[in-house]
């Protein structure tokens, strides 16, 4: 006998696997041939019809909210029905009742994420001399409950607006030269959700390096480089917006604390600001398949 807390991951169940491109995985979770009153008639002209009735049978007039709901599931109209869910029509009634303490649930849940990131390195004082940037950067963590915890990798790249001066070996470099990678530990605290909009508060702590010359050394294959570098730590805001299929798009913000050291060359002093684009996606709840 189906336990009425099935009834979620049944209806779940039944909304993937009527997606799937190969109606045969279908119909090996789904089938109803056996209940077909005529032997000699398939299961997929059942479907059918069951779907077209469903159909037809919601522009009848003063449907409850149940009836359209589960009208809406037989029809395969799971956006439809999944809004009734998300409403308050189903007020008072057990599928809402198991519906909110799902979503109570997926609150605790721990899921693996990961993120692409595109956007702009910009430094400010003294540092503002090596110009904007473009950055391109990949994060992958988890999130459990209102908290995420992430990896995060990426390169700042293209050359300087202006000509700064750098030491090595002694000797007084001017270079054009930029570029850079960041590595560090993202954190985020979820601060507000409406639907399928999010607010985050976000921080973390990184090695952040400037690549600032990049000469051949004449005769030879070797180049000569030079490399500074800091600690960075910084805080800021992200926003993102949940789309049905886990995939999320969002924006962060963030202002950088670093001090990159530049003896006997030019005055790098500052701080940055970085704001990226987010195209994302939960891969999987660890502990559950709803």
């Amino acid at each position: 006998m189906l336990n009425d807390n099935d009834i979620l991951q049944m209806l779940r169940i039944c909304e993937r696997v009527t997606q799937v491109g190969n109606r045969r995985v279908y119909w090996d979770n789904w089938d109803y041939r056996g209940l077909y009153p005529f032997e000699n008639v398939p299961g997929e002209h059942l479907k059918d019809f069951i779907a077209t009735l469903s159909k037809t049978l919601l522009e009848t007039k003063e449907l409850s909210a149940v009836e359209k709901f589960s009208l809406h599931i037989y029809a395969n109209n799971f956006e439809q029905a999944s809004q009734i869910l998300e409403s308050d029509e189903l007020s008072g009634t057990r599928i809402k009742e198991l519906y909110l303490q799902k979503q109570n649930t997926r609150k605790q849940d721990v899921y693996f994420h990961n993120d692409w990131m595109l956007g702009f390195w910009h430094p400010q004082g003294n540092l503002d001399t090596l110009g904007v940037h473009p950055f391109f950067g990949y994060r992958g963590g988890i999130k459990y409950k209102n908290l995420t915890a992430d990896l995060v990798i990426g390169v700042k790249f293209g050359k300087s607006p202006n000509i700064y001066q750098v030491e090595k070996n002694g000797v007084i470099w001017d270079t054009d030269y930029f570029g850079g990678i960041y590595t560090g530990l993202d954190a985020g605290y979820e601060l507000f959700r409406l639907k399928k909009n999010r607010i985050d508060l976000i921080g973390g702590i990184a090695f952040e390096n400037i690549n600032t010359l990049n000469e051949e050394i004449e005769g030879t294959k070797d180049k000569l480089t030079r490399n500074i570098n800091s600690l960075n730590l910084n805080i800021g805001l992200g926003y993102k917006f949940h789309f049905k299929n886990e995939r999320y798009l969002g924006i962060d913000l963030k202002y950088n604390f670093v001090n990159f050291k530049n003896p006997n060359g030019t005055n790098l002093n500052g701080n940055t600001f970085t704001i990226n684009l987010i195209l994302g996606n939960a891969i999987g709840n660890l502990f559950q398949n709803l």
